[in-house]
């Protein structure tokens, strides 16, 4: 099933997609009929300017959503959460690999003068959230004296733009308050008004811990590639990226690859191969594997290197965080 909507200020995505489905809308929530699958879209207009859209459920079928760019520049931001185990890019389509670490890079922020394109696959637990929010009433809500030129992209030019954030544990936290809060009361409004100012806060307080670098403005083509050096970065864990060989593949140069890269997810390319690697290691130390057996699969020939390396981002060597991964889990079986 596609379904494909122009993203205009007037478009009412939930209206939209309840009348492409034939089922009616109530109380601004949508029930997924029984035909395609179970679960909900609900939709909550929280200030003029401030929308909030959550999707939970499990389709029968493939969904592709394709959201085209009006043919007049909206001064709106999008931020997009999405927890979801495996899905394909949101702007290209590109399969992206196996999984390393679930929530990497899951939080998207992006202009809405871009196209985009989401599979959501069938028999899986779909679980994202989208925030709308108009320009100059983000930038009254955070009042951020001294931007970096993430944040300064963000809130003040009409250029293109994309970054790639991962989901923390407390943005999770609030993700799930915000989806499992079912109670309706007086102060539901005002209780789901914090939560997406909450999230917002943790959105751009990563992205004020960003380094300086000059912005590119962005474009489809230039995001295609980009996902495709991602998708070969992932591919294969066990080998160090070429950059040369990743820039030919893209069809970049390497130094407009590199530029790219780093301004779309916020790190260099080696940075984030790197980070996925060692958080691969944890999902299969956490699977019973041994941590010699993990180091080689990974393409650690010197486990002190691999043991070095995995504190770094873990604050313990890979034997003590299997030994608290089984304590966790002892006191869990209790």
């Amino acid at each position: 099933m596609v379904f494909e909507f122009t993203a205009t200020p007037e478009f009412d995505f939930l209206r939209a997609f309840a009348e492409n489905l034939q089922v009616p809308v109530q109380n601004n929530a949508l029930q997924i009929p029984d035909f395609l699958g179970a679960g909900f879209i609900k939709k909550a207009r929280l200030t003029e300017y401030l929308s909030l859209i959550q999707h939970r459920y499990k389709l029968k079928e493939d969904l592709i959503v394709k959201r085209i760019s009006p043919a007049q520049p909206t001064d709106s931001v999008n931020i997009l959460f999405n927890i979801n185990q495996e899905a394909d890019s949101p702007l290209t389509g590109i399969k992206e690999a196996a999984a390393t670490k679930p929530n990497e890079f899951a939080i998207r922020i992006t202009s809405p003068n871009l196209d985009s394109e989401m599979l959501l696959p069938r028999n899986k637990e779909i679980y994202f959230t989208v925030i709308s929010i108009s320009r100059l009433p983000l930038q009254q809500m955070l009042r951020i004296q001294n931007p970096n030129s993430v944040v300064k992209t963000i809130l003040e030019k009409a250029s293109a733009f994309l970054f790639y954030e991962s989901i923390t544990p407390e943005v999770e936290k609030t993700l799930k308050h915000l989806t499992d809060d079912q109670e309706q009361n007086e102060l539901s409004f005002f209780y789901q008004k914090i939560k997406v100012e909450e999230l917002i806060y943790f959105v751009f307080r990563r992205l004020l811990q960003r380094d300086t670098v000059r912005h590119s403005s962005i474009h489809k083509a230039d995001v295609e590639k980009i996902f495709t050096v991602k998708k070969q970065v992932l591919l294969n864990l066990s080998q160090t990226p070429r950059l040369a060989e990743l820039a030919e593949q893209a069809g970049l140069s390497q130094s407009k690859m590199t530029d790219l890269f780093k301004q779309v997810f916020g790190d260099s390319i080696y940075n984030y191969y790197q980070k996925a690697r060692m958080e691969e290691a944890s999902n299969r130390l956490k699977q019973g594997n041994a941590v010699s057996e993990v180091g080689y699969q990974l393409g650690f020939s010197n486990l002190s290197h691999f043991s070095r390396v995995f504190a770094r981002q873990y604050g313990v060597n890979p034997k003590k965080y299997t030994y608290r991964n089984e304590a966790n889990l002892s006191r869990l079986s209790i």
